[in-house]
């Protein structure tokens, strides 16, 4: 009977422990878990002062020299001439006329000079970099040692970025690339590819395609035209056609004409009444510049005298008496 009782009375302490048991296995331990942990402050000359993180600081970009047709465009802005000295910000462009040169600088840091026919955006300003995008034309970069800074330029499908460096950098209607280095390295990537063009090396990208190994700059750069042998001319007009390198850039009388792939150009001028002499300029991202001038061509468009020729005895009256007087008719 004792034993009875004693079983039960065990039996009773058990079942009454198992809430207890459960909640210290499982719900005290799960509350004390996610309790957060309180932790003293430090001292007050110990404790550190947390600043909010400060924007990148921009640089300034001003237009230090404009010479010729130059026009800015702000944003989304309208054209506008330029100025020396404006200052330009992110998502502005620049843009040259046939006799438009644009010198733009951060002093110290970095400059760019745009070539006539040129186009050019602004894309980010800062310490770390500055990115533009060569939309059109040739530029020249001149960067001085930043460590901590990178300028990068991207045209059509490549980009060329520095952190000391001089260098020229052309794109033209076709998409095609060209990078010619005189100081420093610069890398030119696309396509996943990335290239190193040292001092005296060029290189160019192809659109669509990754950069080529680079070479050395030539020794000069090849300008051949086609002058038309008649110089006397009946008509107000010439086609002037040439050879030149496929990334250079041709003129003619001031006017930007395009290479194909072949370098091969052509270009029908417009010629004025007289003495006519023609230019012809070329040029590449590996410094080079040449010239042919045309002989002269001489324009008459003047229509030829129109003349009737008779023997002179017909408008002479003949004398009396001559043999060769007809006689007069007889009357009917």
């Amino acid at each position: 009977m004792r034993g009875r009782i004693l079983f039960s009375l065990v039996l009773l302490v058990l079942i009454g422990a198992v809430p207890l048991l459960y909640y210290l296995l499982f719900e005290y331990n799960l509350s004390v878990s996610n309790a957060p942990t309180g932790q003293p402050l430090p001292p007050a000359h110990l404790r550190v002062e947390v600043q909010p993180e400060e924007p990148t600081p921009v640089i300034a970009l001003s237009l230090i020299e404009v010479r010729g047709a130059v026009e800015v465009q702000r944003g989304p802005g309208s054209w506008q001439p330029a100025e020396e000295g404006m200052v330009l910000e992110a998502d502005d462009r620049v843009r040259t006329g046939p006799d438009g040169n644009a010198l733009l600088a951060v002093p110290g840091a970095f400059s760019v000079a745009l070539e006539a026919d040129s186009a050019f955006a602004v894309k980010t300003l800062a310490e770390h970099i500055s990115r533009f995008r060569l939309e059109d034309g040739m530029i020249s970069a001149n960067v001085l040692d930043r460590p901590r800074g990178i300028v990068e330029v991207s045209a059509a499908s490549a980009t060329a970025r520095t952190r000391s460096g001089d260098f020229r950098l052309a794109v033209n209607s076709r998409g095609l690339v060209a990078l010619g280095s005189s100081r420093g390295s610069v890398e030119l990537s696309a396509e996943g590819k990335v290239v190193r063009v040292d001092a005296g090396f060029q290189a160019r990208v192809e659109k669509g395609k990754p950069p080529e190994d680079p070479i050395r700059i030539p020794r000069r750069l090849l300008l051949r035209v086609r002058w038309p042998r008649d110089r006397d001319l009946a008509k107000a007009q010439i086609t002037v056609s040439g050879e030149t390198d496929a990334a250079a850039r041709v003129r003619i009388d001031g006017q930007t004409v395009a290479v194909d792939e072949n370098g091969h150009f052509q270009r029908v001028l417009a010629l004025k009444e007289g003495r006519n002499r023609i230019r012809v300029e070329s040029w590449d991202v590996g410094g080079h510049r040449q010239v042919s001038e045309s002989p002269v061509f001489n324009v008459d468009t003047r229509p030829e005298s129109f003349q009737i020729q008779t023997h002179p005895d017909i408008w002479r009256k003949p004398s009396p008496g001559s043999k060769d007087e007809s006689p007069p008719p007889r009357p009917r």
